[in-house]
């Protein structure tokens, strides 16, 4: 574990960036990583700390068998790195060392597949949704080559310890990631998130990927929900619901977080939406 910051306006992570709280959420500061220090001295995070979960266990086992059990696990492999370095270094890294990143994502690596075996031996986690944002709102950040290089074969050692244990895969990355979804699913991905209807078509993902895969989130929370009016709300809602989970297997939610900026009755739409149109995926 970690001490708090002195300064109650930031807080450290267990990577020791430095975050600073806003209204919005937080954003990082401080980048530890930023002087390329050397990778054996840096004192990296352990997922097997005594007590990690000891706050839920009470909680999950008095509700385990009313809810089902997701687990997080985001700030992934790539998000890591360049937290760890800084997003430009890890830019310039990836053009002119990239053996570095992948020593550094080796690194990081471990703490998740630690963190991995923790949810399993928990044994009362249902699924657990990794996250790392792979996508911009046109394409990815880096190209396919580069992610089947550097991610797919560090995140199936991951999601291996899933599959062996019957935990269903969920994943969060934001952005348009068409290129490598079919990857995804080789490596055993059942449910993509958030599914943002701005950077990705729903109608091309739903006819390529909808029998493999179930979608979680596609209702826009960029122009929709902030500016939209409820009516367009629950047609959005609606369409979503038929295209996205034409086989049955649909998550009903936001593509993002409900910022500040979402009118109430929009709200109001969304959640008197999802009580609608949940009876038509379970029929």
């Amino acid at each position: 574990m970690i001490d708090p910051h002195p300064d109650d306006r930031y807080i450290y992570d267990n990577f020791h960036v430095v975050w600073l709280k806003n209204v919005d959420g937080i954003r990082d500061v401080v980048n530890p990583g930023k002087g390329n220090p050397d990778l054996d001295a840096f004192p990296w995070p352990r997922a097997d700390v005594p007590g990690l979960f000891d706050h839920v266990l009470d909680g999950l086992a008095q509700h385990k068998n009313e809810y089902y059990v997701v687990g997080l696990q985001h700030l992934g492999l790539f998000e890591r790195s360049w937290l760890f370095l800084g997003y430009e270094n890890l830019m310039e890294k990836l053009a002119a060392d990239i053996t570095y990143v992948e020593e550094l994502m080796d690194r990081i690596l471990e703490f998740h597949v630690g963190l991995a075996h923790c949810f399993v031996e928990l044994g009362v986690v249902d699924a657990v949704r990794t996250g790392d944002d792979y996508g911009t709102q046109k394409n990815l950040q880096f190209s396919p080559n580069m992610w089947r290089r550097l991610i797919k074969p560090r995140l199936a050692k991951i999601w291996e310890i899933y599959r062996n244990a019957g935990i269903t895969i969920m994943h969060h990355s934001c952005g348009n990631i068409e290129a490598v979804i079919p990857d995804l699913i080789e490596l055993g991905l059942e449910v993509l998130h958030p599914v943002q209807p701005l950077a990705m078509s729903i109608e091309r993902l739903a006819e390529k990927f909808g029998k493999q895969i179930a979608f979680h989130g596609g209702i826009d929370t960029q122009q929709l929900l902030p500016f939209g009016i409820p009516g367009e709300v629950s047609a959005a809602m609606k369409h979503c619901v038929e295209t996205l989970g034409a086989n049955g297997r649909y998550i009903i939610a936001p593509s993002q977080e409900i910022m500040n900026d979402v009118p109430i009755e929009n709200i109001k739409a969304l959640v008197d939406g999802i009580k609608k149109y949940r009876t038509m995926i379970q029929a």
